[in-house]
């Protein structure tokens, strides 16, 4: 890929704005006494793209240690209307936190906004942080955006009053080959604690803009004085229902529990078991809930996706027809979207050209026959122990003995549809998905008995949820022109005949932070062998700490098959509350 970057100087008009800024933030005390920072990778994306994000939180002179939510929301706007794409919620600890967000492969718009704000601000949430990024659709050859690129570091270092530490960046191995090594050291010789991110990008994508870094400030200038606030970690909580008369039953429920108290016996309440989606694992917590339903658990702080299953711990409640809902973002509907007049202002003041001489795919690398080859990432997938045991135990006579041609994890399968809510229509699903299945006509077996819809007999599950695997097969004795579709049931027989007794969901806790991809091509037979490295993205490091003792680091990346150079930005901040802050490009 090829990118020739073109920088435009400020008008007079930039120049002018620029100013005014710089004298609206000494009125304003804009050297982030308080508030938030955001470091990017890069400005520049392609649908498809990941985009690498890092957060800094000062309160006074220091690391913001009180505030543990931050609030994190891209969204798009189209003539004044903004359509939120994601919410999340990132952990912040002590003062920090990164993540990351995918771009749809079908976004079409030009730019996408990302939105950042805490509890700190909650009663004015328009204070909130906003990023405009860009987005380089398929089949453009060149876009336009305003950017004075000599200007950067000094209205970056006007804004911060001199508060501003510059780290020493030593090249001790620089690659002009394709998919070469380099090597930088980084030094801070400040004494202070300090926490970095740092990101090297090819040298033909613009790093940073200045309204990018306008944005870091223009949130802060408007907060003023922050309130002190009561910010906790954020803990599975819920809410327990019943379809037909709850004051009936929760009457019912404390006469239960006032019998068991009275014979020695602990307060019950509602059980939930619970395990993250990409972990066998199960765990399990009892909940006692109030007069209103409302249930939480301090032990169940989570990442990404959990799958919770609540079920009644009374047998005589069991019959009640009973609803779960949880909660885990206390913010649902706080966030604000809309731009108000100086965000867009602060947003839209900044211009570079940028000319392509290829479209650039982030979904597949195109080798040097010029084919495209789908971008592969190896997943060290947990075997699942309880589903293994399920198999070993219901497997009998001629399955014990013959290997599937296809398992199929339902649980975790993601490429079932929502839609799928019954045996009959997964069954469906299972031989429109895999033509082999239709042509063949195979038997239905559930725990090794045969399945007739017709008969009304044999172990069938009553939910979806209780079918843990499925096994495929091209031939079966009892059945010998077509196959077998073998399902694992799991039915927990105290439940089985009471389809109220659980419930099933599923709930989105923190993001996680995924780790960032950056190959090592360590010898001449990678090289040779690897496709076409389209990486705009070379390195990053969110999590750097440097201290009196340990004030260096050494950093190993490699080129992508453009090798023309790169770009080295480094963010930061010192306990102390001093901002870090390095840019500086390196040429082939």
């Amino acid at each position: 890929m090829s990118i020739k970057n073109n920088c435009l100087f400020p008008t007079f008009v930039v120049l002018r704005w620029l100013l005014i800024m710089f004298l609206l933030c000494g009125a304003h005390n804009l050297s982030l006494g308080q508030g938030l920072s955001v470091h990017t990778d890069r400005t520049i994306y392609f649908p498809g793209d990941t985009i690498w994000f890092k957060a800094y939180f000062k309160h006074g002179n220091t690391f913001d240690e009180e505030v543990k939510n931050l609030y994190f929301s891209p969204f798009s706007n189209v003539d004044g209307v903004s359509t939120p794409l994601q919410e999340s919620v990132l952990f912040i600890d002590r003062g920090v936190t990164a993540g990351q967000y995918i771009i749809p492969r079908d976004y079409s718009k030009d730019e996408l906004y990302l939105s950042f704000f805490t509890k700190r601000n909650l009663d004015t949430p328009h204070d909130r942080l906003i990023k405009k990024l860009f987005v380089i659709q398929e089949g453009v050859t060149e876009i336009m955006i305003n950017e004075p690129n000599s200007s950067v570091d000094s209205l970056r270092k006007s804004m911060v009053k001199g508060e501003l530490i510059t780290p020493l960046v030593i090249l001790d191995q620089f690659s002009a080959q394709p998919l070469g090594a380099n090597r930088i050291t980084l030094n801070l010789s400040d004494s202070e604690v300090a926490n970095l991110s740092i990101s090297i990008t090819d040298i033909s994508i613009p790093t940073d803009t200045t309204q990018n870094i306008g944005a870091d400030f223009q949130a802060t200038s408007f907060l003023g004085t922050l309130p002190v606030i009561a910010d906790s970690v954020l803990y599975l909580r819920g809410k327990l229902g019943v379809k037909k008369d709850w004051p009936k039953y929760y009457e019912r429920y404390q006469k239960i529990q006032q019998k068991d108290v009275k014979a020695g016996k602990p307060r019950r309440g509602l059980s939930l078991s619970y395990r993250m989606l990409n972990d066998s694992l199960v765990r399990y917590s009892e909940v006692i809930f109030d007069k209103d339903g409302y249930f939480g658990s301090k032990e169940i702080v989570f990442s990404d996706t959990i799958e919770v299953r609540a079920v009644q711990v009374y047998e005589k409640m069991k019959f009640y027809d009973f609803t779960t809902e949880y909660f885990f973002n206390d913010l649902v509907g706080q966030h604000d979207y809309k731009l108000n007049k100086s965000t867009i202002r602060n947003l839209q003041d900044s211009s570079i050209r940028i000319k392509l001489s290829t479209d650039y795919h982030p979904d597949y690398t195109i080798d040097a026959s010029g084919r495209r080859v789908l971008k592969t990432v190896n997943i060290n997938r947990k075997v699942d122990l309880k589903l293994q045991q399920m198999a070993n135990k219901l497997s009998r006579g001629w399955f014990a003995k013959h290997p599937s041609y296809l398992d199929i994890d339902v649980q975790n399968d993601l490429t079932i549809p929502a839609y799928i809510d019954t045996l009959e229509s997964l069954i469906d699903y299972l031989k429109v998905t895999y033509p082999k299945l239709k042509a063949s006509q195979p038997v239905i077996l559930v725990n090794n008995s045969e399945y007739n819809p017709n008969a009304g007999e044999g172990y069938v599950p009553t939910t979806l949820q209780e079918i843990k695997l499925i096994r495929l097969y091209d031939n079966y004795p009892s059945n010998p022109s077509g196959g077998a579709i073998m399902i694992y049931a799991d039915i927990d027989g105290r439940n089985r005949y009471s389809g109220q007794g659980v419930t099933l969901h599923q709930v989105a806790g923190y993001m996680s932070t995924l780790p960032f991809y950056s190959p090592q091509y360590n010898n001449a037979e990678k090289q040779v062998n690897t496709p076409y490295d389209d990486r705009l993205t070379l390195y990053w490091n969110p999590y750097i700490n440097l201290d009196i003792t340990n004030s260096s680091m050494q950093i190993l990346f490699h080129n992508n098959s453009n090798a023309k150079g790169f770009h080295v930005v480094i963010n930061g901040m010192t306990d102390s509350g001093k901002l870090i802050y390095y840019s500086n490009s390196f040429i082939k």
